[in-house]
């Protein structure tokens, strides 16, 4: 729900962190976050994270990042609640050893279960991010989407992203969305009401939701599209 870093490091959005004991923790978000700590012996966890994924944990742990599947947080936020609640109701169960160890062991595979795990590959030599930013200054009129961008330049999406967060402060996406809004406000300021229509000039800047067009340009310029019309 906000920005975080994390030991120095900008987190994405449903990001899963894994540290061991002894390490650092160094954590600064911007606003309100969910954020769940589970607790698990590591040699437990080794091994567990050895017996599902078939490789083991040192191969990932300073090459890759680990993220909720983009379709599970609800479901991995659920699983995790239920757990919770399990345990408060069956405490019993945790003065047994086999028995701690068998739930200990069903929490990392429902958690294993929602991973996502991303290798971090090395950033292409000679990649400039202004060559992005031209990019999408050129296509105010086309139809692009973040995949469309990435591809055309060669590069992932979520490098593409960080790069972006790290130069401009923002996303690719949310970059085009200001351009094109601020392309709308310039030509609502030159024409007259009688001769055009805001359908038309958000249409021609890939709005195709005028409702959405509406509350993005309000949020903007603190006025509504027709009141800049006017004008």
């Amino acid at each position: 729900k906000a920005k975080v870093s994390f030991q120095n490091k900008v987190l994405e959005i449903n990001e899963l962190v894994i540290t061991t004991s002894g390490d650092e923790v160094d954590y600064l978000s911007s606003g309100e976050n969910e954020v769940f700590t589970i607790i698990v012996e590591k040699n437990l966890f080794l091994e567990a994270f050895f017996d599902y994924f078939g490789e083991p944990f040192d191969l990932h742990h300073s090459q890759s990042r680990f993220f909720i599947k983009p379709h599970m947080p609800q479901l991995f936020v659920a699983g995790i609640t239920a757990w919770i609640s399990f345990l408060k109701n069956n405490y019993q169960l945790l003065l047994s050893a086999d028995k701690y160890g068998m739930i200990e062991s069903e929490i990392l595979k429902d958690i294993f279960g929602c991973l996502m795990i991303e290798k971090i590959s090395k950033m292409k030599s000679g990649f400039k991010i202004e060559k992005a930013r031209d990019f999408l200054h050129a296509s105010l009129n086309e139809s692009l989407d973040s995949m469309s961008l990435s591809h055309e330049l060669g590069i992932s999406q979520r490098q593409m992203e960080r790069l972006f967060k790290a130069n401009y402060g923002i996303t690719p996406k949310r970059y085009l969305l200001n351009l094109r809004l601020n392309a709308a406000r310039k030509e609502l300021l030159l024409s007259h009401p009688t001769n055009s229509t805001i359908s038309a000039i958000a249409l021609k800047y890939n709005f195709f939701d005028l409702n959405h067009f509406s509350k993005a340009y309000k949020l903007m310029f603190n006025e509504l599209p027709s009141q800049t019309l006017q004008q």
